[in-house]
């Protein structure tokens, strides 16, 4: 906003749900929409203040919110099938990567059997669920969540569950894995997929559901929007693990966006910094 009118160029980065698309209205994300014209009147608010201090400025005013949007160059950083806004124009896609090294390594519990790797976030409301069901799973589980809370997991330490409360070298351990378990978020999600490893999704926020959802629709994945009961979700982990068309379609998706992967989301946007400057 405080550069619009300015002919300096803008490179905007996000995952889609905050990038909205010029000329076209903001998407409502409410999980169950509803016809009552709430996200057009809120946006018509948010447009009314914009343009008055925009007049003030001697500024061009804007039709829509999304117009602000409309810059030199939109990096989404996740796959196109996931973008939130579908048949965005003129986007660069690319995955985030965790450089290697920089972060404890994965440990393995020496149970002999399919790998869990969990991904948590202390603030799910059903964790204590969530970790039982990890613990109870015929796998070798290893959960990371950083900064949670040691005596969460503790009890459940086996020769099949282990844990850490540091952030772990995740990106690696996904190729080791055979399963991902998250809460949606999209740069786990990202690394799972491209190690062709299916993913269940336990949302915390709206984003994630979207997500969620996503995963579900494409058959890459499996949406848990509220665990049911602990021998549920137990029996759920064990039937994704045991689902080999569920894998061979991620396999196949992480063979098709394999081009994601030549070229690091930071050198793409420094070469088009470098090509922006040169004009």
């Amino acid at each position: 906003l405080a550069n619009h009118g300015s002919g300096r160029p803008v490179i905007v980065l996000g995952t889609s749900f905050a990038e909205p698309v010029p000329q076209r209205p903001v998407a409502d994300w409410r999980p169950w929409p509803a016809s009552d014209g709430l996200i057009a009147r809120q946006e018509q608010r948010v447009l009314e203040s914009i343009n008055q201090v925009l007049q003030r400025q001697q500024k061009p005013a804007i039709k829509l919110l999304a117009d602000l949007y409309d810059v030199d160059t939109t990096f989404i950083t996740t796959f196109p099938e996931f973008d939130l806004y579908p048949n965005r124009p003129k986007a660069l896609y690319g995955i985030t990567r965790t450089p290697h090294g920089a972060r404890e390594p994965v440990v393995w519990p020496a149970h002999d059997g399919p790998r869990i790797i969990a991904y948590l976030k202390p603030q799910y409301p059903q964790l204590p669920q969530l970790v039982e069901a990890l613990a109870r799973c015929n796998a070798s589980v290893f959960v990371a969540c950083p900064h949670g809370n040691p005596a969460t997991f503790q009890p459940h330490v086996s020769s099949s569950f282990a844990f850490s409360t540091q952030l772990v070298e995740l990106e690696s351990a996904m190729q080791q894995a055979d399963l991902f378990v998250g809460h949606g978020n999209m740069g786990s999600v990202a690394q799972s997929l491209l190690a062709g490893k299916p993913v269940v999704a336990l949302p915390v926020y709206l984003e994630q559901l979207l997500t969620g959802k996503k995963l579900q629709e494409l058959g890459l994945g499996t949406l848990v929007e509220k665990i049911d009961s602990v021998s549920h979700l137990q029996a759920l982990l064990e039937q994704r693990l045991a689902d080999t068309a569920c894998r061979k379609k991620v396999e196949a998706f992480a063979q098709r966006c394999q081009p994601l992967r030549e070229k690091s989301l930071d050198a793409l946007i420094a070469d088009r910094c470098a090509a922006i400057l040169s004009d």
